[in-house]
């Protein structure tokens, strides 16, 4: 809890979402309802928005990578270039 606390507290008041991946191996260390009420006490209820976050908050947790994450992106950063010389 004191590292999610770490990690979201320099994005509160900025709208927000919630990305949960279930663990599918049987263990899960968080539930999604522990982590969407940590979100909503630190980065504040009113400010979620699942049309237009500012951050998304991704909890997931599987064999290789147990973690918790802040990122900000644009529709762009997802986007690939496409070239007419690509084989």
């Amino acid at each position: 809890e004191s590292l999610a606390r770490e990690v979201l507290t320099p994005h509160r008041g900025r709208p927000w979402r919630l990305h949960f991946e279930e663990f599918r191996g049987g263990w899960n260390t968080i539930s999604r309802q522990a982590a969407l009420t940590l979100c909503k006490e630190v980065l504040s209820e009113e400010s979620q928005s699942v049309t237009e976050p500012e951050v998304t908050i991704i909890c997931t947790v599987c064999p290789r990578f147990v973690g918790l994450t802040v990122s900000a992106l644009d529709g762009e950063d997802l986007q690939v270039p496409f070239s007419n010389d690509a084989e």
